[in-house]
């Protein structure tokens, strides 16, 4: 099977604003934003390959697939002008073998290497106009990861699932750029190796419904956004790299699942410890640390989804959905935040929706987005916002030769709200003063076509 994908974004970059005027007056242009007009244009492209094979012992699939991407991308003034091309490589494979024997052993084996480089132009804003170049870097990440794992039926519809994930993650900051005694060379290499286990305990009492309870743990390497940032004043602004450990988390899961052919539900509940999770912190006399590992964290919640086929007939069918999320972020007992909410993670978000469509392929899909629950602007819980519910419709045919046409109309009903803040700060300034937020983006259309083979 092949797929191509391409897209190109021109957006105006929404600047923040206090939480008056991005609720109120979201197409307000505020002072900082005014000088730095900031905007965005990228491109990108992926064409992608998928090959499998089945058998009555289990199946093989392998696939590659290669992406192009080039962006334009002229921030605030603080954070400069930054111009990036991009190109990137992933081959995958997995493969699943059914054990001949009584209880039902099979093994699953997955593989999946990811390469790329790319070139990142860095200029000074001056005003809305590209200042002079303050950073020339090509930065080479690659990941390579082996996953094995092996199940067996250890009682009468109870499995037990064991297995181990190999990552091996290397990010290297190559420099272009003349360093001098005012500003050291950012050039940079940091590579690490982890062995990621896991385990799972799975009942079936009946055939649509499953029980199960696992335990993993997971490690991040950090990303060239955490190992390169910009600093100095605004007239001398230029380009430092730091080195950080891995995130990694252990984490518990529970829930139960139905399955049939008119409803599949889910519902599940997880607790997470991380360490060494890349945040922007402060020191305990208040002054900024940029993006540090911070020490221990917890993230726990539930979540749900229930998908329930509502009416079936010759020529058509119509279903309905629905997803919640309840998450919990915050600090455990931390010397400067103790055991605050981190900012920006909203506590409860959704959807619902419905989907018609009848035989010829033509769709129509109605959707409700949603958050609610305070979410905080800082780590310090000093100033948060609300929630909202926006209203979205997708129409369309997919084809039975492969194509799909769609035209996707987002927040119909043209709602103010509070997408998010920008960036993320240890603690806000008072709400009258704080002009951190971003507006939601109002009413607008999106068309596509698409081709599978």
């Amino acid at each position: 099977m092949f797929r191509f994908y391409a897209t190109r974004p021109s957006i105006e970059v929404p600047g923040p604003l206090s939480m008056a005027a991005a609720l109120e007056t979201p197409d307000q242009v505020s002072p900082i934003v005014a000088r730095g007009r900031p905007k965005r244009t990228s491109e990108y492209a992926q064409l992608g390959w998928r090959f499998t094979m089945e058998t009555p012992q289990g199946y093989a699939s392998m696939g590659l697939s290669a992406a192009r991407y080039r962006d334009e991308f002229q921030q605030l003034m603080a954070n400069g002008i930054t111009s990036t091309s991009q190109y990137d490589l992933s081959l995958f494979g997995s493969g699943r073998w059914n054990w001949d024997a009584a209880r039902h052993p099979r093994t699953d084996l997955r593989v999946l290497f990811q390469a790329g480089t790319r070139e990142d132009l860095r200029y000074r804003n001056d005003a809305g106009r590209r200042g002079p170049l303050i950073g020339d870097n090509r930065l080479i990440p690659s990941t390579s990861t082996i996953a094995l794992s092996h199940a067996v039926e250890v009682f009468n519809a109870v499995e037990v699932e064991a297995g181990a994930s190999a990552i091996h993650a290397r990010r290297r900051i190559g420099e272009r750029f003349p360093a001098s005694e005012q500003r050291p060379s950012t050039e940079l290499s940091l590579s690490d190796f982890a062995i990621a286990p896991r385990v799972s305990l799975s009942w079936m009492p009946t055939n649509p419904s499953m029980l199960y309870l696992s335990w993993s743990r997971t490690y991040e390497p950090p990303t060239f956004n955490d190992m390169l940032s910009l600093g100095g004043p605004s007239n001398e602004r230029s380009l430092q790299s730091r080195s950080f450990d891995w995130q990694r988390a252990s984490s518990w899961e529970t829930g139960l699942r139905w399955v049939s052919e008119r409803l599949t539900w889910t519902a599940a509940a997880y607790h997470s410890s991380w360490r060494n999770e890349l945040l922007m912190l402060s020191e305990p006399d208040g002054s900024p640390r940029g993006t540090v590992n911070a020490g221990k964290t917890l993230h726990y919640g539930w979540q749900a989804s229930l998908d329930l086929l509502l009416f079936e007939r010759e020529d058509y069918e119509v279903r309905a959905w629905a997803v919640i999320h309840r998450n919990l972020v915050r600090f455990d007992s931390d010397p400067v935040h103790l055991d605050k909410r981190l900012a920006g993670v909203p506590k409860n978000v959704g959807s619902l929706g419905f989907r018609a469509e009848n035989a010829a392929g033509w769709f129509v899909i109605p959707s409700l987005r949603w958050q609610s629950g305070p979410t905080w602007a800082d780590h310090q819980n000093t100033l948060s916002y609300g929630g909202f519910d926006v209203w979205n419709v997708d129409v369309g045919r997919r084809h039975p030769k492969g194509w799909e046409v769609r035209l996707t109309v987002e927040n119909i009903f043209d709602k103010g709200y509070i997408a998010s803040t920008a960036g993320v700060v240890d603690r806000a300034p008072d709400a009258e003063f704080a002009t951190l937020f971003l507006p939601g983006a109002p009413r607008r259309f999106h068309a596509s076509i698409g081709y599978t083979w």
